[in-house]
């Protein structure tokens, strides 16, 4: 384990604490500087491939913390597992399980409202604090020894990807790193490179993200690269887990005891043909806010689009 030898490592304990009791399952604290070099991979990620850039360029103008926050003096990474919810099969190979298991996705749940303490617990021991446009959390995550990033370019811990990341820039300088030992990709796997519907990940590490299914289907308004083909997609709808689900350090049937609140019932609203029915304002209040952000209010057309992919590729529409 990394010593905790800074300033400020008392508070970091307490900073871990609070988050646990507000209902994260991990927290690391890490130096602004241990994030100098992720700029340095998303450069090398555009090198790599050069059709990225614009995408990438967005990110990278954010990248860099100190200049975003310059009040800020550390970063706080906590993690909530949501592989310990049931998802309806009917969801499933349709939906990314990141969105609609989210706790984000429904404010109105006790989950919600318990990590909402965590900003308060800032508050009154008098912590400037934000949460906003914190980008590079999975490389966040692995600078504070909760896990690695593999193959598939997805952050692990012992249990798995199935994780929410969570951000917080503060203004205090503390440190809590952890160690987690865990075993590395084998070099010999591809199945997570083998698996992805479109190629948009064909090397490990390395991807096209504008050819990846979840950028098509959420930031990318439903449209198909000219170079995809439309049946690559399959039964996806909105995300895709594909990447994921084949991994060997994934394993989970997704058949738990624990209901995600509210889920359930919204379901049958989830199937295509439904779903094409409902009005704007029904897509607006219900169905985008379990995206998490990754389609906007005024884009309803983006689910309809996607939806009418799904029914035309199973040939339930011509």
């Amino acid at each position: 384990m990394k010593e905790i030898l800074m300033k400020g490592d008392t508070l970091g304990k307490s900073i871990y604490q609070a988050a646990i009791e507000a209902g994260f399952d991990n927290c690391g604290i890490i130096s602004l500087d241990d994030m100098i070099p992720y700029e340095t991979r998303l450069q090398e990620r555009i090198e790599k491939v050069p059709e990225s850039k614009a995408f990438y360029e967005g990110i990278y103008t954010n990248a860099n913390i100190k200049k975003c926050y310059p009040w800020a003096k550390s970063l706080v990474i906590c993690t909530i597992w949501y592989g310990k919810y049931r998802y309806p099969k009917n969801l499933q190979n349709k939906y990314a399980k990141g969105f609609f298991l989210s706790y984000e996705s429904d404010k109105s749940t006790k989950l919600y409202k318990q990590t909402q303490s965590l900003n308060t617990w800032f508050d009154k021991q008098g912590i400037r604090w934000s949460n906003k446009k914190i980008y590079g959390l999975r490389y966040a995550a692995m600078q504070a020894g909760l896990g690695i990033i593999r193959r598939n370019n997805f952050f692990y811990d012992e249990k798995g990807s199935w994780l929410e990341l969570v951000g917080f820039v503060i203004d205090q300088e503390c440190r809590l790193y952890q160690n987690k030992q865990l075993r590395p990709c084998s070099p010999n796997c591809n199945l997570c490179i083998k698996n992805c519907p479109t190629r948009s990940l064909f090397a490990p590490y390395t991807m096209n993200p504008f050819k990846c299914i979840s950028y098509c289907t959420t930031f990318g308004k439903g449209n198909i690269p000219k170079d995809v083909e439309e049946n690559s997609f399959s039964t996806w709808i909105v995300g895709c887990d594909r990447c994921q689900d084949v991994c060997p350090y994934n394993r989970n049937d997704w058949d738990e005891d624990e209901d995600f609140p509210n889920l359930e019932e919204l379901v049958p609203l989830l199937e295509p043909e439904i779903l094409l029915k409902l009005s704007d304002e029904q897509l607006r209040n219900l169905i985008i806010p379990k995206t998490v952000g990754h389609i906007d209010t005024k884009d309803v057309e983006t689910l309809r689009k996607n939806a009418i992919r799904f029914l035309k590729i199973q040939n339930k529409i011509h």
